[in-house]
């Protein structure tokens, strides 16, 4: 009879076991899917072309992307690799599967990875893009995805290659085209010009065309000695209005092989840089609190523990989680969750000093990295303000809500070897002690070994 009771309540805990772990993982696919919708919004919305590869194939694109490489609709991309967008080899004899593993192993590291490809549209004809390849971590996902943006080029790579043959008919480009006299002063332009200085053919014959204000006419010297310059840079319109350019000056030899021209032409990249600033931001900040994220705070901490061993202070790293958020999400929406978020990392970095960094890395968790800690009873004092700053009542979706926060904390250096990501373990189990004892508080790492 005793045995038969044991067999119900272990029954019966493991069906209480397995509630849980289908309600812990429901919740988390749920989490993962409002940020891959946030990812589509993002990515269907973006006015230039965009595609998202995971595992080398194509999981989602924009309008922008299919009508580039010709294609009826957007699912038609999905599923292709940048390989089957691509001609077997790159301009320069180099194969594409293995120019596109070189640029997706270093997106994967970590790097926002810049460079102009040539793609075969569904017509079979060629075009030029500047791509950016950038990371994007997703929860629970091993491994990030690929963000890919295109800008086409292909005018500006047809001009680069033949502007001498366009010279009849560079007023119709959609470029800028000018033409100089040997001395750098324009001679002629095209409509593109004007629209992108926003000088007209009056205003802009006998003055120097667009060149970087730190090289100024010495752009002119090497493109009449090395006979081709190329190069972005910053210029200022007419009306005030900042552009970035990307400008290739060529020079034209008389018949004695001598610079008798300049033919210059050139692109607004503005947008494009935008986006690049932009992809770059998404693979190092939180998209929410806009505090550094996993990947740029692993960077910090190895360069603060870099500088604590060489000017002898030490440092603090910090695990922070947020106690009853999870009550306040569920109660209130993602909106409120949300906005409690932004409140808290607010508060927080105001406490914190400008040296110091502080880091979402991931749902409801933060962590910093605070310099030049003097001792832990220093360390705790501002530990203490962080407590009570945090669980002080925030106004979100028209109610009050308060949280708290459960901290641990590790100092280095330390006697032993120690890497960052072990100091972010000690901090995180220095953490979850601060949980068994009742939140609301902090807990120093104390190594059980010792």
């Amino acid at each position: 009879m005793n045995d038969s009771h044991v067999w119900v309540v272990a029954y019966a805990a493991l069906l209480a076991c397995l509630a849980v772990c289908s309600l812990w993982l429901w919740q988390s696919r749920r989490a993962l899917a409002r940020e891959e919708r946030r990812l589509r919004q993002m990515v269907d919305q973006w006015p230039e072309p965009m595609l998202i590869f995971r595992d080398g194939r194509l999981m989602r694109c924009n309008r922008a992307a299919a009508d580039l490489v010709g294609y009826p609709s957007v699912t038609s991309l999905f599923g292709k690799s940048l390989v089957s967008l691509s001609p077997a080899y790159q301009p320069e004899n180099q194969p594409s599967s293995r120019r596109v593993d070189e640029l997706r192993r270093r997106a994967l590291a970590g790097d926002v990875v810049q460079a102009d490809w040539m793609l075969t549209r569904a017509d079979g004809r060629r075009i030029w893009v500047a791509m950016t390849l950038a990371p994007v971590y997703q929860r629970g996902m091993q491994t990030p995805a690929v963000l890919c943006a295109w800008h086409d080029i292909t005018r500006q790579k047809l001009f680069e290659e033949q502007n001498k043959l366009a010279l009849t008919v560079f007023k119709n480009a959609r470029e800028a085209i000018f033409i100089t006299d040997a001395q750098g002063l324009v001679m002629d332009i095209n409509d593109a010009y004007s629209q992108i200085t926003g000088r007209s053919y009056e205003q802009a014959v006998g003055q120097l065309p667009p060149l970087p204000v730190d090289e100024g006419s010495s752009v002119l010297i090497v493109a009449r000695h090395r006979g081709v310059w190329s190069g972005e840079f910053a210029s200022q319109r007419r009306d005030g209005q900042q552009r970035v350019i990307n400008l290739t000056l060529s020079s034209v030899l008389d018949d004695q092989g001598e610079p008798s021209h300049f033919v210059g032409v050139f692109s607004d990249i503005t947008r494009q840089k935008e986006a690049e600033k932009q992809l770059r931001f998404m693979a190092h900040f939180d998209a929410l609190t806009r505090l550094p994220n996993r990947v740029l705070f692993a960077d910090r901490l190895q360069q603060a523990m870099a500088q604590a061993r060489r000017h002898d202070f030490q440092l603090a790293v910090v695990y922070i989680d947020l106690d009853q958020f999870k009550p306040v999400n569920d109660a209130f929406g993602h909106d409120a969750g949300d906005g409690l978020l932004l409140e808290v990392a607010r508060r927080m970095r105001s406490i914190l000093r400008e040296e110091d960094t502080l880091a979402r890395l991931g749902g409801d968790e933060f962590a910093a990295v605070v310099m030049n800690v003097p001792d832990a009873g220093s360390l705790e004092l501002l530990l203490d303000r962080l407590l009570v700053r945090i669980a002080e009542p925030v106004w979100v979706v028209n109610h009050s809500v308060e949280v708290s926060a459960s901290m641990g904390y590790t100092l280095f250096p330390q006697a032993g070897d120690i890497d960052g990501d072990q100091l972010l373990r000690q901090a995180d189990r220095a953490m979850y002690q601060a949980k068994r004892e009742g939140k609301n508080r902090y807990c120093r790492f104390q190594d059980s070994a010792g």
